[in-house]
């Protein structure tokens, strides 16, 4: 062709090429027939061995069939014509939904999918069945929902119209079986990746110009002369080999499956099934094809749910087709979990693959979560875990990350080779465009010749359709794209790992700049994560020494709440049904737990009349108790807060050993007394008259500091008594701002930084009055309300500490609100350590640069301590995430209010409690007090004390906590692991039974040292190491 500077002509071409490509894609199968169908509707998911013999009525294409979240069991047959014989077939169904397709004996075969109301090109409706002749009978099941849930409306403004979760309907909207025309549809691929490139590239270019010339020839000969012809127009271009200088991509086959998201978690079993389906037929139909999946929990669901199905992933395993990525559970939160949550992410997945399918995954595949703390690369080699990799990073709002192949170093020194997905995408399309962006945008293309790309539908599952795998096959060696080929992650990373030299190294945690909302939205599921993360130490350490210990259960309970921390869970992004779904699970898990601890104590022949902790209440009256016996996992020297849940006193008032009363504070009593050791300690309880209080003030004072609260609820003056400083310094604490809520973007996400200049009122108490005076607590009561919501709060003072608790209780009625808490500081400090998975982060208290600003909200677990090696002050939660440090004012947020995707996020009830601690001296307690705001102590009510053995060992030494005492996953072997917490080089003691010898273990509690440790022994730990030994037994 001509005249290409003729602008005229060129256009005429371009549209005739799309023409052309269209067209192709229409009539690849052609000469189709009508499926006549039939169909059984139930709102339950069925298992498919049940579904043969449902009553069935039958249905036409137009014809609706069911509403969001029901399932429909078709069957569709057809006759086949004489014309259909010796031609390769394929099926074309819309039926309103997602589809599996299943044989006779109900095992999968292959999924299909509508369409996505977020990507059009994630249609997935034709599949090839291969030759059939006389009759065609398929089975399929439909779900009433698309990839991606249900319709909504992502821009609500209120939570008003009929269905403000959303609507669907199931209408059949085709299903036919035509003949597929194998070489039209190359000649469609060719096409149409030929296009892409050309779009993608310089139009001035030589290479633009001969592909474009080639696509309008073929378009214009293909009328005239057939498929065969046009595609040898085009074979010149397609023959021309990448430039010596082109980097290569390493494809792997990939499905990000969201364990819950838009959906809820049952329907994720089946996203799941049909994506490991297609991804089987994918394999058996392209050779050089090889696909990859994470989360051992999805294949776990498989495992019990399609045996035939799972054993064909195990072939594929075997032969190295299939590759098991990642090395944890499910892909999780990693900001808002605790430590020993990752750790045990990683235990289990890593025991999963290995289990059942010999395999090791020494890669974190974790590509799509809301930043990284610093401590994970610590806990990655701690458990074998040599390499990371994400995209997540890519997608800052402010500034942009300056690797994406680095080195990734921890807060304690440990280093993961890092790989970012330079197409910025897990769920690439193949197409020369998305590759040609990743090899231009790649940031290392300096030294490196090779990046990983991840094709394939995701989030909601499916993996690559053929046409993905085409485009890479086409992209193998092509002038003008990077060369790509299918391979393993493993052998990618080890190509890196023997280039680490020539990668830069960046230190710190890989903070994102956005969805800052997630720290905060669901906090009832925060919360409940919080119990459950204490909860399982705790019943690990019960159990310890137990003659049984129950090994299954534990594990059972601790898979659930692993797959809960998954990161569309935890953060807060779901939709309101699987809230629900999750809150129906904490439920089952908190009473498998509880019922352990009945077990443990009727084991050892311990009577009881009432047990209490976080998680669990059960018993009966209390006045018949004689003692109070409480299990603290965690011990000191100080006084210690207990709280005690669901206990009812009808009316009377308690004492412990006549000195430490029993105190309420709305719906929960607490303590303030010694806890001498670790394990068990007895009192004895006393009853008293109730005192009358006839105390007007609202002053909170002990030994250590005064309290000075206004009668809106803020702390005016807090006067430290060792020198006489007031730490309020002019300003007030306790200060509640409600803000209107209206990020840009995504609403359960996201805060964005301009809500500060969106405040809607600073909250002002209505009443207040003076609640308790005692031996134990001082304390007042305030009353908030706004136009929709009401604030009980308790400001309660131990007698001895410096601390102030904030019991907090909420009737939360807002629509897109955020409520903040916020404290002066009375000193200038330029870092803030802040509690983050096993280890402290120090952040920037002050603005110099964007990436600075940008980090306005961030992530801290049980506090942000501010201090200038001298004086500090620390804010401390018992589930709260997101903090700030700004401008001399220390900030949490408490409460938001979004409406998408859940439109009722948050509402109702809400407890919690946060305190302020300020300090003078450089011995803070700052850790030991957020351990005991969130231990969940097991409160016992006994006629007798419980006189059981105290934990079998302790480590003496400051700077290092005990973090988890229970048996060998694999032995009764006792296991322990300690952290240092406060960055320095330690020593530390250990105490421990005469016949208790230990080795060093690595996370996954495999000996790493000869060394023996027994009772008295030096274990040394340098600044933030995590160490594990585990029990020799002889």
């Amino acid at each position: 062709m001509r005249g290409w500077s003729q602008q005229g002509r060129q256009i005429a071409a371009v549209n005739r090429i799309r023409d052309f490509i269209h067209e192709l894609q229409r009539s690849y199968v052609h000469s189709e027939l009508t499926f006549s169908a039939t169909r059984h509707t139930c709102d339950e998911r069925l298992p498919l061995i049940d579904t043969f013999d449902l009553e069935r009525l039958p249905i036409k294409e137009g014809e609706r069939w069911g509403s969001a979240w029901q399932s429909s069991y078709f069957i569709l047959s057809c006759d086949l014509p004489k014309e259909y014989e010796g031609k390769e077939l394929a099926v074309r169904l819309n039926l309103g939904g997602e589809m599996l397709v299943y044989s006779e004996s109900g095992t999968p075969l292959y999924g299909l999918t509508s369409y996505s109301h977020y990507e059009k090109d994630y249609l997935k409706d034709t599949h090839r069945i291969g030759f059939h002749k006389g009759k065609v009978r398929l089975y399929v099941e439909v779900a009433a929902n698309d990839l991606f849930g249900i319709e909504r409306d992502e821009k609500k403004l209120d939570r008003s119209g009929k269905h403000p979760e959303g609507v669907w309907n199931g209408i059949v909207a085709y299903a036919r079986i035509g003949i597929f025309d194998d070489q039209r549809w190359k000649l469609f691929m060719a096409s149409e990746f030929l296009f892409d490139l050309y779009q993608s590239i310089d139009k001035d270019s030589p290479r633009a110009v001969r592909v474009l010339g080639a696509l309008f020839d073929a378009a214009l000969i293909y009328p005239v002369r057939g498929t065969e012809a046009a595609l040898s127009v085009l074979t010149e271009v397609l023959d021309k080999p990448a430039v010596p200088s082109a980097l290569s991509t390493t494809a792997v086959g990939h499905a990000h499956i969201d364990t819950a998201w838009l959906w809820p978690i049952a329907e994720t079993h089946r996203k799941v099934t049909r994506t490991f389906a297609s991804q089987l037929r994918n394999l058996e139909r392209y050779p050089s094809y090889l696909f990859g999946a994470s989360t051992p929990q999805h294949y776990q669901w498989v495992k019990e749910e399609h045996p035939a199905l799972y054993a064909q992933i195990r072939s594929a395993v075997a032969s190295m087709r299939w590759e098991p990525l990642g090395a944890m559970w499910v892909e999780p939160d990693c900001s808002l979990v605790s430590g020993e949550s990752l750790v045990r992410q990683i235990v289990e997945g890593k025991q999963f693959f290995k289990e059942e399918f010999g395999i090791d995954v020494r890669n974190c595949w974790i590509p799509d979560v809301f930043g990284y703390p610093a401590s994970l690369p610590q806990i990655l080699r701690k458990a074998d875990v040599q390499y990371f990799l994400t995209q997540k990073i890519s997608w800052n709002a402010h500034t942009q990350f300056p690797y994406e192949t680095f080195i990734w170093e921890g807060i304690d020194g440990s280093q993961v080779v890092t790989h970012f997905l330079p197409e910025r995408t897990y769920n690439s399309g193949g197409g020369a465009d998305g590759l040609i962006r990743a090899e231009r945008g790649y940031l290392e293309k300096d030294r490196l010749d090779e990046f990983l790309t991840a094709v394939g539908i995701g989030d909601g599952g499916g993996g690559p359709k053929d046409e993905h795998i085409e485009r890479i096959i086409l992209a193998k060696n092509l002038e003008g794209v990077p060369k790509a080929s299918f391979g393993r992650v493993d052998r990618f990373f080890e190509r890196l790992e023997a280039q680490k030299e020539l990668l830069d190294l960046y230190r710190g945690e890989l903070y994102l700049e956005l969805h800052r909302g997630t720290l905060t939205t669901q906090a009832r599921t925060k919360k409940n994560n919080r119990i459950f993360e204490e909860a399982i130490r705790v019943i690990e350490s019960l159990f310890a020494t137990q003659k049984r210990y129950p090994r299954e259960t534990i594990k059972h309970v601790l898979r659930d709440g692993l797959m809960l921390q998954f990161h569309d869970i935890l953060p807060g992004s779901s939709i309101g049904k699987m809230y629900r779904e999750a809150d129906s699970l904490y439920a089952r898990m908190f009473a498998t737990l509880g019922e352990l601890i009945v077990e443990y104590l009727e084991s050892n022949r311990t009577d009881w009349n009432f047990i209490s902790s976080s998680f669990f209440t059960r018993g009966r009256e209390t006045k018949r108790s004689k003692y109070l016996s409480i299990y603290r996992f965690n011990d000191s020297d100080d006084m210690q807060l207990v709280k005690i849940e669901g206990l009812d006193t009808d009316g009377r008032s308690y004492m412990l050993n006549g000195r430490y009363p029993l105190t309420r504070f709305g719906d929960s009593h607490w303590l303030y007394l010694p806890l001498a050791r670790k394990g068990w300690n007895s009192f004895v309880i006393s009853e008293q008259h109730p005192v009358k209080l006839s105390k007007d003030s609202l002053i909170l004072e002990n030994e250590h500091i005064t309290y000075e609260f206004a009668p809106n609820g803020q702390i005016i003056h807090a006067i430290d008594h060792a020198t006489g400083r007031d730490r309020m310094h002019g300003a007030s604490g306790n200060v509640l701002r409600l803000y209107a809520d209206t990020p840009q973007k995504w609403e359960a996400w996201d805060i964005d930084f301009y809500y500060r200049q969106q405040e809607i009122e600073t909250l002002q108490a209505v009443e207040h009055q003076y609640h308790v005076d005692n031996e134990s607590f001082a304390a007042l009561r305030f009353v908030y309300k706004t136009e929709h919501s009401t604030i009980l709060q308790y400001a309660i003072l131990p007698k001895q500490g410096r601390q102030v608790y904030f019991k907090t209780h909420v009737d939360w009625n807002e629509c897109r609100k955020l409520l903040r808490v916020e404290f002066p500081i009375d000193f200038m400090v330029e870092w803030a350590s802040c509690d983050i998975p096993y280890g402290v982060l120090k952040r920037k208290t002050h603005i110099q640069d964007e990436k600075d600003f940008a980090q306005f909200e961030f992530a801290a677990r049980g506090f942000v301590d501010v201090g200038d090696g001298t004086t500090g002050a620390a804010l401390l939660s018992d589930s709260k995430y997101g903090y700030s440090c700004r401008d001399g004012v220390l900030g949490m947020s408490l409460l938001r209010a979004p409406l998408d995707p859940d439109p009722f996020a948050d509402l109702g009830e809400h407890s919690f409690v946060y305190a302020l601690y300020p300090y003078a001296d450089k011995a803070n307690h700052v850790r030991a007090l957020s351990n005991a705001l969130n231990d969940p102590d097991v409160a016992v009510f006994s006629e007798e004390p419980i006189m059981l053995d105290a934990q079998p060992l302790s480590l003496e030494g400051d700077g290092v906590e005990l973090s988890v005492l229970k048996q060998a996953e694999t032995s009764a072997a006792l296991v322990f692991r300690a952290v240092e917490t406060g960055g320095q080089e330690r020593f530390v003691t250990l105490h421990c039974a005469s016949t208790l010898v230990f080795n060093e273990a690595n996370l996954l509690e495999e000996a790493i040292s000869d060394t023996e440790y027994r009772n008295g022994d030096q274990i040394a730990f340098m600044p933030f190491e995590i160490k594990t030994f585990v029990q020799i037994l002889r």
